[in-house]
């Protein structure tokens, strides 16, 4: 853009001058040297010379009033003025004593009260509160001497106000002003605007402004079509994660691996957040400080699909603001037709669960973390047992899946894990569905249930069978509850299935194979590669099982003092069973999978 002499100068005294015409520089480079010029700040080829010399080197990343400061010498006081006129920011006098200034201690609680990354922010760029304004008690004064700077906004919804007005002060005066704050050692005294809760931080019309974002970005329609796109690959869990303030990545768990699906640009994250919610029965759309859960029950190809949703407030790296991380868990109605034995369990787990099932009472307890494969398994055992007439209940805190002759009973503070069971105790049910047995007298009264006739299915995140017997006795639990009461412990993990089509031979860690057991001589190995009927070398993924039944001699070990894992493990091989590394081991041989995935879930 090349600036003329006539657009720069009038004509007349009076007569203001024409606005420069577009070009290669930017609409304010031109109006705010327009500005400069027109009040006689600096002369009109000097205007020039400072957009030519920002045109002549595109990788200069220096604004036009760093040109004018750095190369021309223009005092940097006088640009930030004119910064301030030009936006017409409010200019504040700190010697004028008629304001009603905040004390020096409540300007530095409000200071150091701000989260980490906005303080820094206010301390790099020059941001302090100043004044309440009368008659406004949630309206916060800021001063700066850089008040056009984005951080200045970004720090001022940081602080405990509901609005805040930005004002130009100079540097000098501003740096006197934060030297005597900073500096006063009174005693901290509460600002008697703030309340013993701080006032939310909120954006001016903020859900208006998010209502704007969703209809502008078309987000209902797309938020559909991601939970739809990640139902239909079989993800276990959707992530939507705000990475800045207009970006936000949706990831997919498949296979237990987290793949990046798709980043949402040039939108608010939180305008993502608010129409996930918006569309999840029990969750407030305006609710952003808070975690909150909620389900939704979906149809995909004539598959019902429940998807439980989670959001949880987290902060970004210098964005202050409002963010929620929201994590979509995909639970799919386990296949009717899911067996025992489609499930890949070995011949002597299925006959161990078969002779459970014909019997009246005793506990299954199923081990494994998140992501093994436990709602599989439970949902085939429970079919079994609900095949012929008989009351089931399942206690848990939202139904995952459902199927014909269960009832689930939902947890509520009223309603907790111990009582309900209590509760139970009273009740004519066949089989009972107690979830995790997280503390020593919920699982003593799950374990009493299954002495007193009833089936109890439970759950527990504990390494291997071994772990889970010994993790109860470390509980409290009476140790012979533990051995009368537990029918089968059985853990499990999965591991990701090796593409048939493209998987190749590999050397492999001698160390690792020994310590899965492994003799390397004459083994083959084998590794992922990838290819186009398969995601990343890998295709579904199989099982590994490990099956302990609660024979007599594994109750005798209960019931001494001392229970030590591997006499557990021992008594397991001595039944016929093999424990998860030696399972992991069979697949490795068999080029199911790679010695790096069993290695990655049992080290």
């Amino acid at each position: 853009m090349a600036i003329t002499d006539n657009a720069m100068v009038g004509k007349q005294p009076d007569e203001r001058a024409a606005r420069p015409g577009a070009g290669a520089a930017r609409p304010f480079m031109a109006s705010f040297l327009d500005h400069l010029v027109r009040n006689g700040i600096i002369p009109a080829d000097l205007a020039r010379k400072a957009i030519d010399l920002k045109q002549q080197n595109s990788s200069d990343r220096r604004s036009v009033t760093d040109i004018l400061q750095e190369e021309f010498k223009v005092p940097r006081d006088i640009l930030q003025f004119q910064i301030a006129q030009f936006y017409a920011f409010r200019a504040i006098d700190p010697t004028d004593r008629s304001s009603r200034k905040l004390t020096n201690p409540e300007v530095m609680r409000l200071v150091k009260g701000l989260p980490d990354a906005a303080r820094t922010l206010a301390m790099r760029h020059k941001i302090l509160p100043y004044d309440v304004l009368d008659g406004q008690s949630d309206k916060l004064v800021i001063v700066t001497p850089n008040p056009s700077d984005r951080e200045v906004t970004e720090v001022a919804r940081s602080f405990p106000f509901k609005k805040f007005e930005i004002c130009y002060m100079k540097e000098r005066e501003w740096d006197e002003y934060y030297r005597a704050v900073s500096s006063d050692k009174s005693g901290p005294k509460p600002p008697a605007v703030i309340t013993d809760t701080p006032l939310e931080v909120i954006e001016p019309d903020l859900d208006a402004v998010l209502d704007r974002e969703i209809t502008r970005a078309q987000l209902i329609p797309l938020v559909e079509k991601i939970l739809n796109e990640g139902i239909k690959a079989n993800a276990s869990a959707i992530h939507v994660i705000p990475r800045t303030s207009r970006k936000t990545d949706v990831e997919f768990r498949i296979n237990g691996s987290l793949n990046h699906w798709m980043s949402i640009e040039e939108v608010r994250s939180e305008a993502v957040a608010a129409t996930i919610k918006a569309r999840t029965p029990g969750m407030d759309r305006y609710e952003r400080m808070a975690a909150q859960e909620g389900n939704i029950g979906k149809s995909i190809d004539g598959r019902p699909v429940h998807l439980r949703v989670t959001s949880m407030p987290i902060s970004l790296r210098d964005n202050p603001g409002k963010y929620e991380l929201i994590i979509v868990q995909v639970n799919e109605e386990p296949e009717t037709l899911l067996t025992l034995e489609t499930l890949g369990m070995p011949e002597r787990s299925v006959t161990a669960f078969r002779e459970f099932l014909a019997l009246r009472g005793g506990m299954v307890l199923i081990t494994g973390p998140v992501g093994s494969g436990r709602t599989s398994t439970l949902a085939s055992l429970v079919r079994l047992a609900t095949a012929t007439p008989s009351s089931a209940i399942a206690i848990e805190n939202a139904a995952s899946w459902t199927i014909n002759g269960v009832s689930h009973i939902r947890r509520t503070p009223k309603l907790n894990p111990s009582n309900t069971l209590e509760m139970l105790e009273r009740s004519d049910a066949d089989t009972i569905l107690a979830g995790e047995l997280s503390d020593r007298e919920f699982a003593s009264r799950a374990l009493r249930l299954s002495l007193d006739g009833r089936r109890i299915f439970a759950t527990m995140r504990a390494s291997d069978t071994a772990g889970a017997v010994v993790w109860l006795k470390k509980m409290g639990v009476d140790p012979y509850l533990i051995a009368h009461g537990l029918s089968i412990v059985h853990a499990q993990r999965l591991v990701r299935r090796l593409c048939p089509k493209c998987k190749m031979t590999s050397s492999a860690d001698a160390g690792r194979l020994a310590r899965l057991g492994i003799a390397a001589q004459s083994l083959t190995l084998y590794k992922s590669v990838g290819c186009k009927e398969c995601r990343q070398g890998f295709e579904g993924r199989v099982p590994l099982h490990e099956t302990l039944v609660m024979k007599p001699e594994v109750q005798e070990m209960i019931l001494r003092e001392e229970t030590v894992e591997e006499h557990l493990r021992n008594a397991l091989r001595a039944g016929g069973g093999e424990t998860l590394v030696e399972h992991g081991a069979e697949l490795v041989k068999s080029g199911a999978t790679t010695l790096e995935e069993v290695w990655a879930v049992l080290s």
